[in-house]
């Protein structure tokens, strides 16, 4: 959630220069408690969520129903929204494409899938995601370690779409044990790191069905910024939007056609759309 809560207070609540704005933040993961529900020793701490304030703390009528307006929910500028979900699960995908794929509901706007630092198979859940859920503007991934060989021993692969990512590429021996790395040295792994992405990089190309059911393809891109620098590698971002695609966010000339600043976007990156692609 920390990069929700930094969004949160950075982005103009009035929408800005650009006129739109956002509702709010889902902030997802399987660990949370269930709504209302104790929390629990082994459950992610949301008292920075819904944690209650001191007596002496100005109220406020932003908190959602059945909850005190003493609470921290109502500090946040943008609020922010905990959801309890596995989305290793099949069913929440549907689950989650239901709650934000309607249209008959308050969630139809466009959504934006960030997923910061996921672990193993859980990039390829958030691929699904942005494949699955119509209403799915744009997805911003960072991968962080690597799939468990228990995928490669079963000789599975990871089928995302008609793309299929062989676990016998990606998958490694290794976790963490709290602070504490089990398994062999890390930037062994680095190789495979890369292969990684670029797997799931090819799987973000998957082509969607507008209304007419035309076929078209995401404009995305990946992109090397080396914010870990001692001895981690884990640096590659990836991101992919439907159509139609943000001119100030892929810098389209009037013909609409990219213009590549290898100065603004770094050392590293790889363009693909519907009219340049640049390998670098």
């Amino acid at each position: 959630g920390y990069l929700s809560m930094m969004l949160s207070e950075y982005l103009p609540r009035d929408g800005g220069t650009s006129g739109s704005t956002v509702q709010k933040f889902v902030l997802v993961d399987k660990a949370w408690p269930m709504c209302h529900a104790e929390l629990r020793p082994h459950h992610i701490n949301w008292d920075h969520v819904y944690g209650n304030r001191s007596s002496s703390s100005s109220s406020s009528s932003n908190a959602p129903s059945g909850m005190s307006n003493n609470t921290y929910f109502t500090t946040w500028p943008i609020p922010l929204h905990t959801s309890k979900q596995d989305i290793k699960q099949p069913a929440t995908i549907r689950q989650l494409q239901k709650r934000f794929g309607a249209s008959d509901n308050n969630n139809n706007g466009p959504v934006l899938i960030l997923g910061v630092h996921l672990c193993g198979a859980l990039s390829i859940q958030a691929i699904k995601l942005f494949q699955n859920i119509p209403n799915a503007k744009m997805i911003v991934l960072k991968p962080c370690c690597l799939p468990p060989m228990v995928y490669a021993n079963r000789q599975e692969n990871f089928e995302v779409g008609k793309y299929l990512i062989p676990t016998a590429d990606v998958c490694s021996n290794g976790r963490f044990h709290g602070k504490t790395w089990k398994g062999p040295p890390r930037w062994h792994m680095e190789t495979k790191f890369n292969r990684w992405c670029s797997h799931l990089f090819e799987a973000l190309k998957q082509t969607q069905g507008d209304d007419n059911g035309v076929v078209v393809p995401p404009r995305c891109r990946q992109e090397k910024i080396p914010v870990q620098t001692r001895g981690g590698f884990q640096n590659i971002f990836l991101y992919a939007e439907r159509t139609p695609f943000s001119a100030s966010l892929w810098g389209d000339d009037n013909r609409g056609n990219l213009k590549m600043d290898r100065g603004l976007l770094g050392a590293g990156y790889e363009y693909y759309g519907m009219n340049a692609r640049k390998d670098g």
